[in-house]
C-alpha cells in the first residue's frame, strides 16, 4: 500500500504529515492543528482520519513569515 507521504517529490506535490511539519519548526504537533483551525497556516487534505499538507503550500508559507519576520511560536 502505498502512502500519500510515500509518493515521490514530482513538482513539489509531496504531502507532509503535522508531526513531520511539527519536528521541521521544532514547534508540538498540536500547535500546526491548532494554527490550522484559527486560519494561520495553510489547510489540510483529508484522507479518512488523517491530515497531509502540500509541501509547496507549508514551503511558501514559512517563508512569507520568514519574510514579515513574524514568529508564531510566540503564540503556541
Amino acid at each position: 500500500m502505498t502512502f500519500p507521504s510515500d509518493i515521490p517529490n514530482k513538482a513539489g506535490n509531496q504531502l507532509l504529515s503535522g508531526e513531520q511539519i511539527a519536528k521541521m519548526l521544532k514547534v508540538h504537533s498540536k500547535t500546526i492543528y491548532r494554527w490550522m483551525e484559527r486560519g494561520e497556516f495553510p489547510q489540510a487534505v483529508r484522507f479518512g482520519h488523517q491530515y497531509r499538507w502540500r509541501a509547496t503550500e507549508v514551503n511558501q508559507w514559512i517563508a512569507d513569515k520568514w519574510k514579515d519576520g513574524t514568529d508564531d511560536k510566540s503564540t503556541s
